[in-house]
Formats: C-alpha cells, structure tokens, sequence
C-alpha cells in the first residue's frame, strides 16, 4: 500500500503532467512508478477519472450551479473522498510515453477546460494534504444552539459558540440536543446519546445516534457516513439513526438522496426520494422499505423559548397571549402585561356564558342577559380592546428571530366591540414586523375591515392571518427579532370612535409554506 510520502510525490508527479509542467526527467520519473507498482497505476488512473468530477464540482463553487450535479457524479465523488467502495474501471489506460516535447492534452471546447484541470489539480493536492494527521485541524462547524445537553466528562467545555474542527477527535453527546451550523450553511442537528465526528466541510460519520441535516445549495452533496454505509445528498433534508447494533435508518423528508453501502457484487446504491425511508441491516446487507416518520428527528431547536421542533409547526411562544394579565376583574384597565401600548388601548372582561356578566364596558357598565354579547369562542376570561383613531396600537417584541428557510404564521381572533361598534369603512392591521434602529418596519401584514366582522350580529372572533413563507438569506428581516403590531390604520368617519377586540394571538414557525387560507 503507498504510504503518505509515495501518495504526496505520485501526487505532484500527476498534476504536473495535466497541468503541462512536467519535465522530460519527471515523466521517466513517472513511468518508472507506474510500472513498478500496480497500485500506483490504480492511483493514476483514480486521478485521471477523478479530475472531470472535479472539475464539475468547482463550478458549482464557482457558479452556484448544482444542476449538472447527477447522482452518479456524486456517486463518485463519495469513491474520491475515501467514504465509498472504489469503481470499478472499464478500460486500462495506458503508461505515459516519455517524449522530447510533452504535450499536454487539451481539451477542444475552450482554455477554460485547462483552466479547471489545473484547479482540480490543486484540489486533487490539498485533499492529499487533507488526509494527512498533521494538517487536521480546520474550523468547519459552530455549535448554535442546545438543550439538555451532557458531554463527556473530557469534553465538557463544550458550550454555545464552539467551533468544531475537522477530523479531529469524536464528539460524545450523552444526552440532549446540539445543533450545529457549518459554513457553507448546512444545519445539522444531533440528538443524544450520540457519537458524531465531523470529517469535513461536507462530511459527517455517525457511530451511533440521530442526525438531521439541512443542507444549503452551497453543499450540495454533504455525506452522513456510518460504519456500513454513507448517505449522499442530493438537495435534501434527512434524517439518519444509527443504533449500536448496526442498523442504520434513513427517511428523507425533502428532496433526495443517495445510499450506498458495501462493495463488489454486495454492492447497495439507492436513489431514496422524499418522503421514502430506508433500513439497512449491515449485518446482512438487506435493505427494507419503512414508513416515512416526519416526527422522529429534532429537526430545529430554540433554547430561549425552550422549543424543540420535530417537523410539525412549531408555536412560538407569544405572553399575555390571550391578555389574562392583569386580571381587571369586571373593570375595563388601559393596561397589557408585557405589550407596549399606543393610544386608547386596555383589557376587559369578555363573554363566558357566565349567568350574569358576560361583557361589560369602561367602569363597571355591564351587559346583563338579553343585553349580551356573547363571545362564545373567547380563550379565556378577559380580551383586549383597541379605539379605532389611527395610530392606536399594541406591539410585543419576541426573543424569537426570523430564520432563513423557515416560515411564520400569525394568528390573531378579532371581533367588533358590540359595546362601541366600529363604523363600515375603519380599517386595522395585524402586522409582523422587525425593528431598523427605533423604528418597527413592516415585514408582512393583513388589512381587516370593520364590515367583515359582522357588525351588529357578531357572536364570534374571527380568526386572521398573516404569513411570512420562506425567509431568505437575502431578506433584510432574516436574523432579526419579531415583532407583533395590531394597528387602527384607517377611520372613515373621524368624529367616530368604535372599538375592535382582540384574543388569542398566535405565532407558528414551520420549513414548509404556510396557507393564507382559513
């Protein structure tokens, strides 16, 4: 087997030749190896092949474009990488031929193939270097977030903002969760107990444990690796467990991907498309179709609001949701426990099929039987109200921020105050803001109009939403705080008042579009 030193001189004796340098001295130098050793031909030939999957690679670092990307080019980019089975070749090539002059071979399109032959070169170089124990080392990830989470004892400096290094030493989650961001954006989530190593940029091993990968267009092609197997990425999210057994699972909830175990004749190599799950038994080699489980993977987490989010739609906490607090008691306050309040704005007492008060307006006025407005789907005992001049709001800040590739719907119940009707015409806004400086800029919003809620006869709140699908890296919001704002926006009579209320605010964060639709 050619050791570090062999590789690394064999290496640079091949680069050379493609890239047109190599001197008459070299190329003897050359021939000589190849002759002398059926593995170092093995090794020039892996090379040869490697350097168009090569090439293909760097124009997506160079262009973003992934669609030229096959399968089966990946197929042998997980071969170049050492995580798979070698390919088999179906041709010899032939020994190099000294001559007088050499000349490279080039390709008849454009300089452009040269160009990328001698950048695959360089590539094909520091992945030898990669490989070698001394050059180990490299930040790769950063640990985001995490709850509940034990290292072992050796390893529990591990907190929030430790950067992972590249094939260094394997990490041992006991328990909890950790997620982890690499920069090329993939998010990679493990839960506990778990042993994870993170060999490179684009390559994690998984000895035992879950792992959920999101993986950017930047890394198209990431590989979760096992001890029998290695999940290529397509354009996915996945999810991947490994028991101390040797079975190992893969259900893919979006996109595709590629599962390859064993090798020769016992050779595995399956598309798994979304929506599909696989198990190996790697002590058998037998491959089963399973369900599909969206719920078994911790796909996101956020320890500020204690969430852990398992594909569903996940609800971001809102307080005073329901405005309970303060309780006012049969008095209407101009007062809201944790929201910031503009103009005319408060909490009272709402319709709960009590058998005397069932709503009631400032002071201590009430509605008493036949006179009531009965609320019948109020959550809770109390709502809040808001006066219709222009201007009047209520704003709650989150410690929740937008994050690029999920999407946000906001819930929000109004009603007309039958106590101080709205006139036909006001109009209020639900609105998801984020803050520039001191000011509250509009990310989203939904326009309400008193006539839609049933002046008069309304029984019931009605539910309004608002809905941010998709954030993106680019969206000027992404990363910031949320921000919730109920605004009168327009008064078709200005010398009348009337009042809206509002109940059970709601906010849900999903990485599937949300509908506007009831």
């Amino acid at each position: 087997m050619l050791n570090e030193k062999d590789s690394l001189k064999l290496g640079q004796l091949i680069i050379e030749l493609v890239d047109g340098t190599i001197s008459d001295e070299k190329i003897a130098e050359l021939n000589l190896k190849l002759q002398g050793s059926s593995e170092a031909l093995d090794f020039y030939r892996d090379f040869m092949k490697n350097s168009v999957v090569l090439d293909r690679r760097i124009d997506v670092l160079l262009t973003g474009n992934t669609e030229n990307l096959s399968p089966e080019y990946l197929r042998s980019l997980a071969d170049l990488e050492g995580n798979a089975p070698a390919i088999e070749l179906q041709c010899d090539l032939p020994l190099v031929e000294p001559e007088s002059k050499p000349q490279p071979p080039i390709r008849s399109n454009s300089w452009v193939y040269v160009v990328l032959t001698s950048i695959a070169a360089v590539l094909m170089v520091l992945l030898f270097v990669y490989r070698m124990p001394s050059q180990y080392g490299v930040p790769v990830a950063e640990l985001t977030d995490m709850m509940g989470a034990k290292w072992v004892k050796n390893q529990y400096q591990i907190d929030t903002g430790y950067r992972f290094i590249s094939g260094s030493e394997k990490y041992r989650l006991k328990y909890g969760i950790a997620q982890l961001e690499f920069e090329n954006g993939t998010v990679v989530t493990f839960e506990g107990p778990a042993e994870f190593q993170i060999l490179a940029s684009d390559m994690v091993e998984l000895n035992y444990g879950r792992v959920f990968a999101k993986v950017s267009p930047e890394a198209y092609g990431f590989q979760v690796s096992t001890a029998g197997a290695r999940i290529i990425d397509l354009g996915t999210e996945f999810g991947v467990q490994k028991t101390l057994y040797g079975s190992v699972e893969l259900h893919v909830i979006k996109g595709k991907t590629c599962l390859i175990s064993g090798s020769g004749d016992n050779k595995i190599d399956i598309d798994v498309t979304e929506d599909s799950a696989l198990k190996l038994d790697n002590t058998t080699g037998r491959v089963d179709k399973v369900e599909c489980d969206n719920g078994l993977f911790v796909r996101g987490i956020d320890s500020q609001q204690n969430l852990i989010w398992r594909g569903d739609s996940a609800p971001i906490a809102i307080a005073n949701h329901s405005f309970e607090r303060p309780d006012v008691g049969l008095n209407a306050e101009y007062v809201i426990d944790d929201w910031q309040i503009n103009g005319s704005v408060g909490i009272c007492c709402c319709g709960v099929a009590d058998e005397n008060i069932l709503n009631h307006q400032g002071g201590n006025a009430r509605y008493i039987d036949s006179n009531l407005v009965d609320l019948a789907n109020c959550d809770g005992k109390q709502v809040a109200w808001l006066n219709t001049d222009v201007g009047t709001s209520a704003v709650l800040g989150l410690a929740s921020k937008y994050n690029a590739g999920m999407s946000y719907e906001l819930t929000v119940a109004l009603a007309a105050a039958a106590w101080n009707e709205p006139d036909a015409g006001d109009q209020m806004q639900v609105q998801l803001c984020y803050r520039n400086g001191k000011e509250l800029v509009i990310a989203s919003c939904t326009t309400v109009k008193a006539e839609e809620l049933n002046l008069s006869d309304g029984k019931d709140f009605i539910d309004y939403k608002v809905v941010i699908n998709d954030v993106k890296p680019e969206d000027v919001f992404q990363g910031k705080n949320i921000f919730i704002r109920i605004v009168s926006t327009f008064k078709s009579v200005e010398t009348e008042v009337g009042d809206w209320v509002i109940d059970n605010v709601r906010l849900n964060a999903n990485n599937k579009a949300f509908s506007l639709k009831p």
